[in-house]
C-alpha cells in the first residue's frame, strides 16, 4: 500500500501434509498456524474462484473459519470506485470466539476501532508476546520463560494464543508461572488472575517489571526490535460477542486514492483483513 499497489489480502501456509485449512504448526521452524484464503465468489467454480480474488473479493485469516463483509457505500469488499464524500465502512463479522475488536484503516493509517471502549475483566491480567526476527525462515523468536509476583498468589494461570502441543505453560507456583513459546510473528500469552502486585517478567527477549497500578492506566507494551517483537501487558478483554455489525465514516478526507481496509482480533488471538477501495 505504501507504494500505491492495489492488492487484495490472501493467507496461507507452507504445510505439506496435505490438509488444507488444518496446519498446526510441526517440530521443524514453523511457529505458526497455517492461515486461511477466504473468497467471496458468485459460484463454486474455477472461473468463479478466480474471477473473485482478480476483484480483491477476498480475506485471509490465522487459521479460523470466521465470516467477514466489508462494504463501503454498499460496493462490496475489493471494489475500487469513485465518490463525492466520504462513503459510509460497514463491517460485519461472524466469529468463531468473541471478538475483542476490529481496527479500521486507511492505507497504514488506523482510523477507527470499535468499540471504542474496550471492556476488561479488572481482575485479570493479559501478558501477550509477539513479534519475528526478520521477514525469512529464520524469523522465530524464543521467548521460553517466565513471570513472577513480589508478593501474594497466583489465583489461576491459563494459555492464550499459544499454537503448538509443545508450547505453553509448564509450571504454577503461588507467586510464578513459567512457560515454552515461540513466536514468529503471531502472539502467545498468559493469562492471570494476581493479586495487588508487581509482575516481573523475564525471558531471553525482553525483561520488564510492572505493576498493577500501571496496568490500571490501560495496556502497557514493552517494544524489543525485530518486526513487532514486543510483550504487552493488560487487563483481559471480555470481548464483544461473536457476531459483530457496525458503520463508520469519517468526517472529511481529501482527494485522491484511499484503500481501506479492516482488522478484526478476537480474544483468542485470532485474526482477520479484508478491504475496499475508494477515490475522491
Amino acid at each position: 500500500m505504501a507504494k500505491g499497489y492495489r492488492v487484495g489480502f490472501t493467507v496461507g501456509s507452507d504445510d505439506h501434509k496435505g490438509r488444507p485449512g488444518a496446519a498446526p504448526p510441526g517440530s521443524g521452524s514453523f511457529g505458526v498456524y497455517g492461515g486461511l484464503t477466504c473468497i467471496w465468489a458468485e459460484e463454486l467454480t474455477r472461473q468463479g474462484l478466480w474471477r473473485a480474488l482478480k476483484a480483491r473479493r477476498c480475506y485471509g485469516t490465522t487459521g479460523q473459519r470466521i465470516r467477514l463483509e466489508v462494504t463501503a457505500d454498499e460496493w462490496p469488499m475489493g471494489t475500487e470506485f469513485t465518490a463525492d464524500e466520504p462513503p459510509e465502512i460497514r463491517v460485519q463479522v461472524w466469529g468463531t470466539a468473541p471478538i475483542e475488536r476490529v481496527d479500521v484503516f486507511r492505507g497504514l493509517q488506523q482510523v477507527y476501532s470499535y468499540p471504542e471502549k474496550v471492556v476488561r475483566d479488572e481482575d485479570r491480567v493479559r501478558v501477550a508476546w509477539s513479534g519475528q526476527r526478520i521477514r525469512a525462515r529464520n524469523r522465530l523468536v524464543r521467548w521460553d520463560g517466565g513471570l513472577s509476583l513480589d508478593q501474594g498468589k497466583i489465583l489461576s494461570a491459563t494459555d492464550y494464543a499459544f499454537d503448538s502441543a509443545s508450547e505453553g505453560i509448564e509450571e504454577i507456583s503461588e507467586r510464578a508461572v513459567s512457560w515454552k513459546s515461540v513466536t514468529t510473528g503471531d502472539a502467545d500469552g498468559v493469562i492471570l488472575q494476581p493479586p495487588a502486585t508487581v509482575l516481573s517478567f523475564n525471558t531471553p527477549v525482553i525483561q520488564h517489571a510492572v505493576s498493577l497500578a500501571e496496568i490500571a492506566g490501560g495496556p502497557i507494551a514493552v517494544e524489543a526490535g525485530g518486526i513487532d517483537i514486543k510483550v504487552v501487558f493488560e487487563h483481559q478483554p471480555l470481548g464483544i460477542g461473536r457476531d459483530v455489525e457496525f458503520s463508520f465514516r469519517e468526517s472529511e478526507l481529501l482527494a485522491g486514492c484511499h484503500p481501506c481496509w479492516v482488522r478484526v482480533v478476537q480474544t483468542d488471538g485470532a485474526k482477520r483483513h479484508g478491504q475496499v477501495r475508494f477515490t475522491l
